[in-house]
């Protein structure tokens, strides 16, 4: 039996995705150790424009991760030049989660780079293929269907921000590993 389950954790564009999970992440560690995962959270720049920044669940590590404005060795991938350290380090916080085996990992956001197969794509597709766990993700909500459908997502939990609390589910979350735990 697969025990993976998938909650989808979705609004609008700067919303409060990342906040939500941050929240869902301090509430689901009171009672569980074993998560790891990612948050971007924006931080504004000089300029006024909004950064991102990937910090490491687990560790509370954090580095820059994109910006609107070109900065040297960056890369370009839609309006956005990202710090290739960032993106190795996210994806090496996935392969890490998949190693322990964490009980729960949490990635903020999946979206247009990786519709387009950029970014976290590669590690993504290792979680769906080879993860047993329960996986929290963010994704804006005019992009579910995509999501879904590219990645062939045939089961999950769709929570919408606006409609729930990080409260509400994590106690879903709680009580699907406590009868994981049972069976």
């Amino acid at each position: 039996m697969d025990n993976r389950k998938i909650f989808i954790i979705t609004g609008t564009r700067e919303g409060g995705k990342t906040l939500f999970l941050s929240d869902l992440f301090d509430f689901l560690s009171l009672f569980e150790k074993k998560i790891s995962g990612f948050i971007s959270r924006g931080s504004f720049n000089e300029e006024g424009q909004k950064d991102f920044i990937l910090k490491n669940l687990k560790t509370g590590s954090e580095i820059p991760l994109a910006s609107r404005n070109e900065l040297q060795g960056y890369y370009q991938s839609g309006n956005f030049f990202f710090n290739p350290e960032a993106v190795e380090a996210g994806n090496a916080i996935i392969t890490d989660a998949l190693l322990e085996p964490e009980k729960i990992i949490i990635l903020d956001e999946i979206g247009p780079m990786e519709l387009s197969e950029e970014i976290w794509h590669d590690s993504f597709m290792r979680i769906l293929n080879n993860y047993k766990g329960i996986l929290i993700f963010s994704t804006r909500k005019r992009m579910i269907e995509r999501i879904i459908e590219k990645y062939k997502i045939h089961e999950a939990f769709i929570e919408d921000i606006e409609q729930s609390s990080p409260r509400k589910i994590g106690d879903s979350i709680l009580s699907i590993m406590n009868k994981q735990k049972v069976s």
